[in-house]
Parts: C-alpha cells; structure tokens; sequence
C-alpha cells in the first residue's frame, strides 16, 4: 500500500485453516490414513518408543525448552482436527507434543471434559530426506507442516494411530496438530518424529516500521487518510497488529502509531513511528473576494454535501442574487471556506461547522429552495453555519494568520 500525500523520512485466535505457510520447499506429502484399533496401536507404540530410545530425541529434550505451544478451546467442530475453533480457554507450554503418552489418555487441560486443542512449534529437520510421521490420537488430530497437511488421524474415534509421509529439507519448518476430544472416554495425542527431526524453539520475530511519515489533510477535511506499510517475518508466520491501524483517518498534530508482531508461540516484537498532519497558516479571503477573483481559484471543482460542482457552477452559486434561500447563502461561504483551506488556511477552526454544512446539503443541488417559512428548523440551522464560516473567512478565527493572497 501506499501512503496518500505522504513524505517519509528514512527510517488473530480462530484457526479455519493451518496457519503455517510454506517456510522450506515442501513436496506434497503422502498420507497414510490407515488406523488400527486400540490393541493393534498398543502394538506399533512399542515399535515407535524403540524408536525413541534408539535416536535419543523428544523426551531427552530439556525441562526449560517448553517450545510447544498449546491453545485450548471450549468450541470445535467434530471433523478433521475439530478446526474452526472458538472460545478460546487458556494456552500452555509443553517440551513435545505427547499428551496421550504423558497422561495416560487421560488429558483435560482446563479441567474440560470435552475441548479442541491447536498445537503449535517448530522442527529442526537434520537432512533433506523422506520422513514419515505418526499421530497417535483419541480423538481426532491432524498434523500440518509449512501449511500442508501431512497426517489425517481425523474424526470421532478412540484411540487410533496414522501416518504419513513428507519430503523436507535441511533447517527449520514450522508444523500444527489440530486436535479435538470429544464424546467421552480416553484423551490424548502423540506425534511420534523420525529419527532427524527434533523440536525447536524459534526466535522472537522481526518487525520493521516506516520512517515518520508527514502528510497534509484530506481536502475539506481536518483528518488525513494514511496508509502504511509494516514488515514483519520469523519461522512461521506472524500476525502483526498496529494501533492506529494503517487506512486511519489521522487528525491534525503529531499521533504515534506502535505495531506488535507475534509469532505463534506468543513470542513478539514492536516498533513506533509518528503520522503528522500539517496545515498551513495563511490568513482565509473573504466570500467577496473569491467571487470577485474567480481567475485565482486554487480548485477547479468542488463537493458540496455529496454533490461535485464544476467551477462554472460554483460562480454560478456565488453570483446568485438570492437572499432567502439558505442553501445558497450556505453554499456561497462553504465554497470561500474550501477555497481558502485549498490556499494554506488553517482549517482547525471550523472542521466541525464543514462537516455539518456537508451534512445540510447532502441530497440537493444549490439552490435547494431552503426558505424560511416552509423549513424554519433547516432554513436556521444552515444560517448559523454559514455565520460561523463567514467568521473564519474574514480571518476572525485565525488570529496570527500569514497575510497572503493567492
């Protein structure tokens, strides 16, 4: 995106989908769906933590390293990995991901009975080679890498195991089981890794603001449009959150806009900028004079409530003779107003009192045949605005204005 009228200097909980995006090349995975009953399971889980004890790795990870990122939900769906989830409960860390091995099947985070569970980390890959994961799972659970979906334990079922397998390369991938309980009964899930594949603790991310960034109001207006760009990376993907959001509308000063990117381990980092909005200070000219120096007009067009009017329109609207109708008295001292805050004037003063004029003229054309006697709330209310615009272009409310004329 790009910042309107900008000089620089230099310088979210629901999970519908797996949030990993491709961080290594990744080639599509095999899945084995294939699940066997509780006993058959038994079986193979004594042939895994063989595995286990012969390559050294996930429970010979240290106590601190609790690089596993856990959030619990009240609200799930009963397919896949029970995503989209809602109502988030509470999150926790953990060394790996084997809640069915370390509690016995037996896991309720939370105290809940019944919960979906999006688990979140990092893997260090030790070589490019063909890997080939199990999910052990009670109920149903399913493991993503880099965004792809790798094994599908999915569905309401006891406890059952499934594999399957995908082509990684050297270095870092970042991987999510989604996984629900549901139903009664035993709880838990296991994600057995390969021999060369250990979990890791990933680095807080970057993130990089813009310069501070100076802008002019948005014409008539007292506020300015501002978009930004803000950069933020890690291992995974970040969401990165700024307050004010870029597409604010800034007010006139100096606002401080802070960003905060967070990895999904919770992990974040922050950088501030300022937005500054300027006016000028040159004294407004009366609604005479712009009636009589159209040849000096900083604007070829101007809107008038919702209504665009050519400049031939307008000195049409300022040379109308008509005294009893308020559109056209407001219409003839909003057009000085717009002109002079188009010249440099200060348009502090009266941004309320534009917005409200806007406001009485939306949906007509000048002259709108507001009069007295037919529409006296109407006919008073543009009358007094049009006095309070009348009071800024003849300088009234700009005390140490520059003098200048276009």
């Amino acid at each position: 995106m790009k910042t309107k009228n900008s000089d620089q200097e230099s310088p979210q909980l629901s999970v519908a989908k797996p949030r990993c995006d491709s961080v290594k090349p990744f080639a599509q995975p095999t899945i084995n769906t294939t699940k066997r009953t509780r006993g058959v399971a038994k079986q193979l889980g004594w042939v895994v933590l063989l595995g286990w004890a012969l390559a050294g790795m996930t429970h010979d990870l240290a106590a601190q390293d609790q690089c596993v990122t856990v959030n619990v939900y009240n609200g799930f769906t009963t397919a896949g990995g029970g995503a989209p989830y809602t109502g988030l409960v509470g999150t926790l860390q953990a060394a790996s991901v084997s809640f069915g091995t370390d509690t016995g099947f037996d896991w309720h985070p939370f105290s809940l009975f019944e919960f979906g569970a999006d688990i979140t980390g990092v893997l260090n890959v030790a070589a490019d080679a063909t890997y080939t994961f199990v999910l052990n799972s009670d109920d149903g659970s399913q493991l993503y890498i880099d965004g792809n979906l790798v094994v599908d334990d999915g569905g309401a079922h006891g406890e059952a195991m499934a594999s399957g397998d995908a082509i990684l390369t050297t270095g870092l991938h970042c991987f999510e089981v989604q996984f629900f309980e549901c139903c009664g009964g035993p709880s838990g899930v296991d994600l057995n890794l390969p021999t060369g594949i250990t979990y890791a603790c990933p680095a807080a991310p970057t993130i990089q603001c813009p310069g501070d960034i100076t802008v002019s109001p948005d014409f008539g207006e007292c506020t300015a449009h501002v978009e930004f760009d803000v950069t933020a990376g890690d291992t995974c993907p970040v969401s990165v959150l700024c307050d004010p959001p870029s597409g604010s509308n800034f007010p006139i000063g100096t606002t401080q806009v802070c960003c905060t990117a967070t990895e999904q381990g919770g992990q974040t980092a922050s950088c501030c900028f300022n937005v500054t909005v300027v006016v000028g200070n040159t004294c407004p000219l009366s609604q005479g004079f712009w009636k009589t120096h159209t040849a000096l007009w900083p604007m070829d067009s101007l809107t008038l409530g919702t209504v665009t009017y050519t400049k031939a329109q307008l000195i049409a609207i300022m040379t109308n003779p008509v005294t009893t109708d308020a559109s056209v008295i407001l219409a003839k001292q909003l057009i000085a107003a717009l002109l002079n805050i188009a010249n440099g004037s200060d348009p502090s003063p009266i941004c309320s009192t534009i917005a409200d004029a806007n406001s009485l003229l939306d949906g007509c054309t000048v002259p709108c045949k507001v009069n007295k006697k037919t529409q006296p709330a109407l006919f008073q209310s543009m009358v007094n605005d049009a006095a309070a615009l009348e009071r800024y272009n003849t300088g009234l409310l700009t005390p140490g204005c520059t003098p200048s004329s276009p």
